[in-house]
């Protein structure tokens, strides 16, 4: 899983951006892709389709890192899906040191 390891140096939408050159096959990105949009809270989500690709198979239970109610962010691999979901600041979310809470 080369991917996963070169998130220690990049921020997310640099990963996203070379992850998802990495899948465009001519086929892949006409079926899957990657959706970010805005959430109420106020803050982000990211949505991407992780089908046919070597993540496909990854499964992390959700996980929020929360430092207080405007600095936090979630995430969860399941059914080949990744969603993260984080405060307005976190869209180029980078390594973070902070408390974990699992919430279910």
């Amino acid at each position: 899983m080369k991917y996963l390891d070169k998130t220690k140096n990049m921020d997310l939408l640099n990963w996203i951006e070379s992850w998802y050159k990495s899948q465009c096959d001519g086929d892949w990105e006409h079926q899957f892709g990657v959706e970010i949009s805005n959430i109420d809270n106020p803050g982000w989500q990211v949505k991407i389709d992780l089908a046919f690709t070597e993540l496909e198979l990854l499964n992390i239970n959700y996980e929020l890192v929360e430092k207080s109610d405007n600095d936090w962010y979630g995430f969860t691999v399941k059914d080949k899906l990744y969603k993260g979901v984080g405060d307005p600041s976190k869209l180029s979310l980078k390594g973070s040191k902070s408390k974990k809470k699992k919430v279910k």
